[in-house]
């Protein structure tokens, strides 16, 4: 990224920093709403009871009624034959035997006080009524409505809640039963139903979890294994949506009931009519699912599949409330002292990874994240920035690498490994016809070389285009991928901003991020092509490179053992050494005593070995025998060790392309100008110094500015310079001459 870009990205991130910051509520705002939040729902849970006690009320008039109709009742309120006391006994008695006869053993649950006991952790808050055991009011408390009132899931006013069961020929519901709260801390509750049997009765748990969106249900049939059986309880569970964003019809478009059976994929009911269906196997979880929130049934072993149904049945988009939802479930228990009927209630939000955390199978799939790229685009930007987890979406960098990655392989890989080997072997070329162009003129070999510098140009220039085709290719399907991001960012998101739940500053963000991150991973091709053609290079460097160190060369080894300063002996017995990949040794049987200040001249024709004697004295080549400096085997000794006593002059040393004062230097990093001018004249290069400038005089590299015999001098004054006792030279005067090798 360059400059602008940066301090763009920057800006964009100081705007939204600063808005989020300016239109923040205070701590005193935050509290004001929490406790306007609180009051509301207290208001709700009034209202809650207060409907409780009109139904009460209104049953007690509906008793009323029924004893002014009964013909036993009216007849005995009649018989004048009767004493008071006679008559009030008598009907009665005939009560508790027409309540027998509905509820039977349920008969003292048949009568009580309607109240709202309240459950509640961090997230959920639960009034449920004593009547029914059912719960009244579910509210979310992290969340509103858009007219800012508090999100309720259901209508309190309307629905069924209830277990139904057969006891004989009796069909009871729990809505008809009174039971009796033990609160189990805050977040339980359990009620119970009596039976005229003490040891018999009915008993339905809450327990909430202590900071997440999920309830634990349990109904449990105790002593009545005789009376109900578990296999013919149904759970039904009627829910009238209420409206809770602006606008009614879309939220209702994506209402409707979702359903898993065990071995299958998820399935759902229309979202735009009525449905009903009977389930055809063991289920899952069955889900109301509202636009952004859900009521969920999970039985971890399933539902039974025999009787139970599910239904979703629109409502006139001109009220309040979007869908009714009902569920019918069966559970597949057989009689025992202790039957235990649970499940768990899932009442929260549509929250992608909130529904994942859950580990429910598929239930996340009840959020429809679109078809194709849409829900590509939801579930890995849109999902992860609105939820702050993901910073940068992973889809961008993993798919801009992968379109990189595929083009520059396809268009450029081979280009960049092929474009260093041609720029070497075409500099080679040209520097060799310029070089040596008086010897390829005089045989009449110029022309050759000059049609293979041209062939090695061509082949660099087509290598070269082929790698600006890759480049220039990504970088177009950067541009359109940008591009098209932008397009389906708006698509996506549009809807929600309609609806109001992706405000202006989030949707520039959505917009504007996906831009930014493929201006970030737009450096990735031209990193991809600098890796390759580094990777060209090292495999270059390693085709000439052994895999191991020949024998003939020298293996350092750590050792502690170091030569004493000052004049040293030199003993050789049986010396032979060879050069790696030779087949005979290159000296051998040699025996040499020299004691310092000794002076020794090795003479013999081309290749009789004096070249390998000197490159085994600095340790540069193994040798078999033995070889001694100062009475230590050098084999004890690390080869620098040995160097820092025996210093090589090469017949064809190496100059630097740097100064005459920096090529003699790295021998004495602590010399003076007057040292070096010293050697130099020691070496008969003192006046030729001085008259080239001085000490700052370049040499050229490898020593092109200076002749043969002057650079093989600089050695020698090089080695001079490091006051090492043992001195060899190798052919010291080849390129020196007479007067001055004398």
């Amino acid at each position: 990224m360059d400059r602008n870009t940066i301090i763009g990205l920057v800006l964009i991130a100081a705007i939204l920093i600063g808005y989020q910051v300016i239109t923040a509520p205070s701590k005193e705002e935050v509290a004001r709403f929490q406790r306007q939040q609180d009051s509301l729902a207290q208001v709700e849970l009034q209202a809650e009871e207060l409907r409780a006690k009109q139904e009460a009320a209104k049953t007690a008039g509906d008793t009323v009624k029924t004893k002014v109709v009964d013909p036993l009742i009216a007849k005995l309120a009649a018989d004048t034959t009767l004493t008071d006391s006679a008559r009030t006994a008598r009907i009665d008695s005939a009560r508790t035997a027409e309540t027998t006869g509905r509820f039977g053993v349920f008969s003292p649950a048949s009568t009580g006080t309607d109240e709202v006991v309240t459950i509640e952790n961090d997230k959920l808050q639960i009034g449920i009524r004593t009547k029914g055991a059912r719960p009244g009011m579910i509210r979310l408390k992290d969340y509103k409505t858009y007219g800012g009132l508090p999100l309720l899931l259901a209508d309190p006013d309307s629905g069924e809640f209830e277990y139904r069961f057969f006891l004989g020929n009796r069909d009871v519901s729990t809505k008809d039963l009174h039971f009796t709260a033990e609160n189990l801390g805050t977040t339980g509750v359990r009620l119970k139903a009596a039976t005229n049997d003490p040891a018999k009765y009915l008993a339905i748990t809450y327990q909430l979890d202590s900071a997440d969106w999920m309830v634990k249900m349990t109904a449990d049939l105790v002593g009545l294994e005789n009376e109900v059986d578990p296999r013919t309880v149904m759970f039904h569970w009627d829910v009238v949506g209420r409206q809770n964003e602006k606008h009614l019809p879309t939220e209702q478009g994506k209402c409707t009931v979702f359903y898993k059976y065990m071995t299958e994929d998820r399935d759902f009911l229309s979202e735009t009519g009525d449905e009903s269906k009977k389930l055809e196997g063991r289920t899952n979880w069955v889900a109301f699912k509202q636009d952004f929130f859900t009521l969920a049934m999970v039985k971890a072993d399933g539902f039974r599949s025999n009787g139970s149904e599910i239904g979703i049945v629109k409502l006139p988009p001109t009220g309040t409330h979007t869908k009714h939802y009902s569920a019918k479930l069966f559970f597949d228990q057989p009689p025992s002292p202790h039957a235990s009927l649970a499940m768990d209630l899932y009442l929260g939000p549509n929250h992608f990874n909130t529904l994942r955390r859950t580990d429910i199978p598929e239930f996340e799939r009840i959020i429809d994240l679109g078809w194709g790229i849409f829900g590509w685009v939801n579930r890995y930007i849109v999902i992860p920035i609105f939820n702050e987890e993901l910073v940068i979406p992973e889809l961008y960098r993993r798919l801009s690498a992968v379109i990189a990655g595929l083009v520059l392989r396809g268009l450029s890989r081979d280009a960049d490994r092929h474009i260093a080997p041609l720029r070497a072997a075409l500099a080679d070329s040209v520097l060799e016809y310029l070089t040596r162009w008086e010897t390829l003129r005089a045989f009449g070999a110029d022309e050759r070389q000059r049609e293979r510098v041209l062939a090695l140009d061509g082949q660099l220039r087509r290598a070269q285009s082929r790698q600006s085709a890759g480049a220039g290719s990504v970088a177009a399907l950067f541009t359109l991928g940008a591009g098209l991001t932008l397009l389906v960012a708006l698509l996506v998101t549009e809807p929600s901003f309609t609806a109001s739940v992706v405000t202006g500053p989030q949707l520039v963000m959505l917009v504007l991020v996906p831009l930014a991150i493929f201006e970030v991973v737009a450096a990735l091709p031209a990193a991809l092509s600098a890796w390759w053609r580094v990777r060209a290079s090292a495999d270059r460097i390693a085709a000439v490179v052994p895999d191991t160190v020949p024998a003939e060369i020298p293996v350092p080894r750590v050792s502690g053992v170091a030569l004493p300063d000052g004049p040293l002996a030199v003993q050789l017995r049986g010396l032979s050494a060879r050069w790696p990949g030779a087949s005979n040794p290159a000296i051998t049987g040699l025996d040499l005593d020299l004691r310092p200040g000794d002076r020794l001249v090795v003479e013999g024709s081309s290749g009789a070995g004096k070249t390998t004697l000197a490159h085994v004295l600095v340790r540069f080549l193994e040798h078999e025998g033995d070889y001694r400096l100062g009475g230590i085997d050098v084999r004890e000794l690390h080869p620098d060790e040995v160097r820092r006593h025996v210093v090589l002059c090469e017949q064809s040393p190496h100059l630097f392309d740097e100064s005459i004062r920096q090529n003699l230097l790295f021998a004495h990093d602590d010399a003076t100008d007057d040292d070096l001018l010293a050697v130099l004249d020691r070496v008969g290069l003192g006046e030729w110094c001085r008259n080239r400038g001085g000490l700052d005089a370049p040499v050229g590299e490898r020593g092109r500015l200076v002749s043969g015999g002057e650079a093989q001098r600089i050695a020698l004054a090089r080695a001079l310079l490091t006051d090492a006792p043992i001195l060899v030279l190798d052919e010291p005067t080849a390129n020196v001459d007479p007067d001055r090798a004398e």
